[in-house]
């Protein structure tokens, strides 16, 4: 008779024995594919090498709020104005941006989800965070960054005004790169 996998086969001389047999060997999984590395993450070819850069992670930390201390006063002391102004400038600067739930979001529609924003924000937590969320798992799909949703839906919970700074330098840094160096 004989055993199946995992299970032991009953020794000789002792009731219960069992004889050792080797852990189950794990398998990938049809059809998954290895991580990417930054060289294989997809750049548009029309745009300068210089804003290719800014695809596949993000330009600036979440914490590098504080290297910006404009903003980050903006954004401290003038929260509703500053997240309307944000979200229609990320919006313009990036053109058409696909998120989940709002589907696409460009420049003729980009106050309206400012004042979302603002609206989600005034009523409360959870509304103002999915709104967050989903503006940045767009800007994450726009710009191929890996990042998991878990660590996404952690620092737009926890450093929300951060966050909008980063996205923000992220995709002013990007929209400099296209127009490229300025001409004095």
């Amino acid at each position: 008779m004989a055993a199946s996998l995992g299970q032991g086969v009953a020794s000789s001389g002792e009731y219960g024995a069992t004889e050792a047999t080797a852990p189950p060997v794990q398998e990938a999984m049809a059809g998954a594919l290895p991580p990417r590395s930054p060289s294989d993450t997809p750049r548009p070819l029309d745009e300068p090498a210089a804003a290719q850069k800014y695809y596949g992670e993000w330009a600036f930390s979440t914490f590098g709020c504080c290297v910006d201390p404009m903003n980050c006063c903006f954004f401290t002391f003038c929260f509703p104005c500053a997240l309307v102004l944000r979200v229609a400038s990320i919006v313009e600067k990036v053109g058409t941006m696909h998120a989940p739930i709002f589907g696409a979001i460009d420049s003729s529609n980009a106050c309206l989800y400012g004042s979302l924003a603002f609206l989600f924000a005034w009523l409360g937590c959870f509304p103002y965070v999915l709104f967050v969320y989903v503006i940045y798992k767009g800007l994450r799909a726009r710009f191929a960054i890996r990042e998991g949703d878990a660590t996404s839906f952690c620092k737009v919970c926890c450093l929300s005004c951060c966050t909008w700074i980063q996205v923000g330098r992220h995709v002013d840094a990007y929209s400099q790169a296209l127009v490229g160096p300025a001409s004095v």
